[in-house]
């Protein structure tokens, strides 16, 4: 009778999941749009932090080449010239990042800006829809999808990082990668299966593995090219665990024996299941990298010639370490106070630290926890694993990893970790709303008391914030309002349903708005913790132009303008983007006229200064040393970097800093004569010696067979006609005319993929000056083409090419 009992109660649990619909993913969806309403419905547009300095100019101008007729390879406006399309995170070839080319081509930059807000809130809902869809294969309550989704999507972990567009857009997919792995384990033609496919051995074997696969290698290529590595990786490492865990649980063995000989083979049908496992997700990857390599092969190319190419500093990676204060956080997450009031004082910044995921869902996960079941105890495990890596530094743990273990040297931020426990409570949440039941006997006493004893904190933190003066309000703020929530809490625990079996049918009044109420609140709790956490500015802010009037423009001439490092330091997080309020009390749209990288986009103005992830070693190598450097060399330097215009802190102007005309420099210069050398050292030591004429020599650095020695400079003064035919981002032509032979030297950085014409011939592009480009001009009147044909971005889409052709091919055959 039991057995029926418990049989029938599955069963109706079961319908009770297949007749909810789309009714749990309503409020996963409404409310982060909810969340950004002062900002979509009010027609601004987000620009606190990296979406003005990174997202928002790459795209716009991305998407102003393609209206030319050209690819978005190279950024020739920042950084002496650099890779576009292969800069990771501006993931330009995510298609959800299209529709943001789309508005823009129908409304300009204000209306692509405006779309920005949009898109965010979207993979906002999307990572609530895939959390809330992975509680349904699980076998979660509709209400328990719901929370779980809420929990997960408006957790202050996404909400508190949306700024950073590409984290914002890689994360949502990462409940959708679980969920498609979970499909894969779940399939199961039989007892005793090793997961099906991949006993055949046949090409149609290979078939059905591949068709089998196809949404998670789908879900993985979207999260590749949503431009954040990593959170791609942090999500690769989840899947691991995930699916090996599941692979070894899903097995039917028997668990009555003790003898050795079935014991073993119990343990060998776990291994093969989770063996298994590993296969399905290697295929995915391959697939998913196959399709990705557009993307994955510039940017590979670009990482490895970059600051990064091998490990990430020691003290650079260990920066924004979870600091173990925040665990307070996880109950009132502005008790170090937040930037939109204006009084954060904690370590780092507010967002790396944020992992609120509501106070009721906190509750529904430890009391899953303390009853111990077997798959909390999994995500308890997930969630302490998580935050031992997290807490980086403040544990010999990650210090040793960083070491000892390859990967963990690759990216900054530990705390970054802390989405698998972000992650791991928004399911146990979503599966304690399965067990919360009206409390009876001991349990209801101790309900009582505890809403009774948030009652007394809200109106003990509310009394004191009043009169005492010696505690930081921040505190008081936060505790009187997770008192709050606590009592709401405890409220709707006294109301909850009483019996399993009437759940949710046969409800009283009360009882039938229960589940409605419980996401009410928990959205409530959701939307104050992230209310203005990214504020808009009005469109006109993009739209119109900064500093940039016709003299300015004259002054610059075809040279750059370049902002010292400390200036550029001190303008953007010590001026603007304080960590400690979004309101620094001064005009933004000052932030337009001091032209920071990479808003000088906008205005169309060279830089030579540059803001992305990844920049060139050489180039990073360069702007450090010229720091150190001052006088005649400096001016030499800059000169060589077709420096014109230099910026500098001025307290005295209204817009905190003043341009003076630096130089002379020109993007396109004419040398006569050339010193060779063997190495970037040797480069940089002529370069620094101040013993050179720029204006006479040019630094060619060359291999061993190509070295002569050098030859006295005798050429008397010579000048060379050179005039710009067309200038395009991959693509520049120059005609030059000359009595004598001598370098066509370009102030661009020297990168693969660039090669050059004279008359129509292929002629050797050779590194100049330690960093720039050089091509050697014979006497007479020539016409030089500089082309941008990166064999990493050709080669990587013809793969991802044959990777959409391999799913074709599958989905037509399988048949």
């Amino acid at each position: 009778m039991l057995n029926r009992a418990i049989s029938e109660l599955a069963r109706q649990k079961a319908r009770d999941i297949k007749k909810a619909g789309i009714l749990p993913f309503l409020p996963v969806v409404v409310v982060p749009f909810i969340l950004l309403s002062p900002v979509w419905l009010t027609g601004k547009a987000l620009f606190w932090g990296v979406v003005s300095l990174q997202f928002v100019p790459w795209r716009y101008y991305a998407g102003e080449i393609l209206r030319s007729g050209h690819l978005p390879l190279w950024n020739p406006m920042n950084g002496m010239g650099a890779p576009l399309l292969a800069n990771y995170q501006s993931a330009l070839l995510y298609p959800p990042n299209w529709f943001l080319f789309l508005l823009q081509s129908l409304g300009g930059i204000g209306w692509g800006a405006w779309g920005e807000a949009i898109l965010a809130a979207a993979h906002l809902a999307w990572a609530g829809i895939g959390m809330a869809l992975l509680s349904r294969k699980l076998g979660i309550h509709p209400l328990g999808q719901s929370i779980s989704g809420l929990a997960f999507g408006l957790s202050g972990y996404l909400v508190g990082r949306l700024g950073f567009l590409s984290i914002n857009a890689a994360v949502s997919w990462l409940p959708w990668v679980i969920l498609t792995i979970e499909l894969i384990v779940s399939y199961s033609p039989g007892r005793g299966s090793n997961l099906g496919p991949f006993r055949e051995s046949s090409w149609r074997g290979l078939i059905s593995q591949i068709w089998r696969v196809r949404w998670l290698a789908i879900c993985m290529t979207m999260q590749l090219l949503a431009g954040h590595a990593q959170t791609a990786w942090y999500t690769l490492l989840l899947a691991i665990l995930w699916g090996s865990t599941r692979g070894w649980l899903n097995r039917e063995v028997e668990e009555s024996t003790s003898h050795p000989i079935i014991r073993w083979m119990e343990i060998k049908i776990r291994v093969q299941s989770v063996v298994s496992v590993w296969r399905h997700l290697a295929l995915a990857l391959v697939l998913a990298v196959g399709l990705s390599s557009v993307q994955l092969l510039p940017t590979a190319e670009y990482l490895l010639l970059s600051q990064r190419s091998s490990q990430v500093d020691f003290d650079f990676a260990m920066t924004y370490s979870f600091w173990p204060w925040r665990f307070l956080t996880m109950l009132a997450p502005d008790m170090f106070g937040n930037p939109v009031r204006g009084d954060f004082w904690g370590y780092g910044n507010y967002w790396e630290d944020a992992l609120y995921i509501g106070l009721m869902p906190l509750i529904l996960a430890l009391a899953v926890i303390v009853k111990g079941k077997a798959r909390a105890r999994c995500l308890l495990g997930l969630a302490i694993i998580s935050m031992v890596l997290a807490l980086g530094k403040n544990t010999p743990v990650f210090p040793w990893l960083y070491h000892y273990i390859p990967t963990f040297s690759m990216f900054q931020a530990p705390t970054r970790f802390s989405i698998w426990c972000v992650f791991a409570l928004a399911l146990l949440a979503g599966i304690g709303i399965d067990a919360w039941r009206r409390p009876t006997g001991r349990g209801l006493y101790w309900t009582r008391l505890a809403t009774a004893g948030a009652l007394a904190v809200t109106l003990g933190a509310g009394v004191a914030w009043y009169f005492l003066n010696d505690i930081q309000l921040t505190f008081l703020r936060a505790t009187a309002l997770a008192g709050m929530w606590g009592v709401g809490t405890g409220l709707l625990a006294l109301l909850a349903p009483t019996d399993e079996m009437d759940f949710p049918r046969n409800y009283n009044f009360v009882q039938k708005i229960w589940p409605g109420a419980v996401v009410l609140f928990l959205s409530a709790d959701l939307l104050v913790a992230g209310w203005g956490l990214n504020p808009g500015i009005d469109l006109s802010f993009y739209q119109h132009s900064g500093v940039m009037d016709e003299q300015f423009r004259e002054t610059l001439g075809g040279g750059r303008v370049f902002i010292p490092m400390d200036v550029e330091e001190g303008l953007k997080f010590k001026r603007y983007f304080r960590f400690d309020t979004f309101n620094p009390e001064i005009a933004w749209q000052t932030l337009r006229q001091v032209i920071l990288p990479n808003l000088n986009l906008l205005d169309g103005v060279p830089s030579a200064n540059n803001f992305d992830p990844l920049i060139l070693d050489e180039y990073n190598q360069w702007m450090t040393k010229l720091a150190g450097t001052n006088g005649r060399i400096k001016t030499d330097l800059l000169n060589l970097m077709a420096v014109r215009v230099v910026e500098d802190m001025d307290s005295r102007d209204e817009n905190g800093v003043s341009f003076r005309i630096s130089g002379s420099g020109t993007r396109f210069r004419w040398v006569p004569c050339e010193r060779l050398v063997l190495d970037a050292k040797e480069a940089w030591d002529i370069l620094s010696s101040g013993k050179m004429e720029i204006d006479r020599q040019v630094v060619i650095q060359m291999d061993a067979e190509g070295v002569e020695a050098n030859k006295p400079c005798n050429a008397a003064d010579t000048v060379a006609d050179i005039r710009e035919i067309s200038d395009s981002p991959n693509n520049v032509t120059i005609q030059v005319s000359t009595d004598v032979g001598g370098w066509l030297v370009a102030s661009d950085v020297f990168y693969p993929g660039w090669r050059a014409t004279l008359n129509g011939e292929v002629v050797p592009i050779k590194k100049a000056n330690f960093l720039f480009r050089a091509v050697y001009v014979s006497p007479g009147v020539h016409t030089l083409v500089f082309s941008y044909y990166p064999t990493s971005f050709y080669m990587g889409a013809l793969i991802s090419l044959l990777a959409v052709s391999i799913l074709w091919a599958a989905s037509r055959l399988r048949r």
